[in-house]
């Protein structure tokens, strides 16, 4: 049984907050693309999902994060 209910957005985030999210945020995009250069491409997308779910600022406009992991979307 699904909620329907929303999450609450998150207002202003602290600048000790901002510091630890934004160190996750480098973290995970190193260790994605680590995985990678491994091809282990199920924890590099976990990465990548965490990275997006912490800052989905880095999506671009449409809404691609293309420009982020462009491995992701090679043919």
């Amino acid at each position: 049984m699904s909620s329907s209910r929303a999450r609450p957005r998150r207002e202003a985030v602290s600048g000790a907050a901002a510091t630890g999210r934004d160190e996750l945020v480098s973290q995970s995009l190193q260790s994605a693309e680590h995985c990678l250069g491994v091809q282990d491409f199920g924890t590099a997308y976990a990465h990548y999902l965490l990275v997006l779910s912490l800052a989905p600022e880095l999506k671009d406009k449409n809404g691609s994060t293309q420009v982020l992991f462009p491995q992701f979307f090679a043919s």
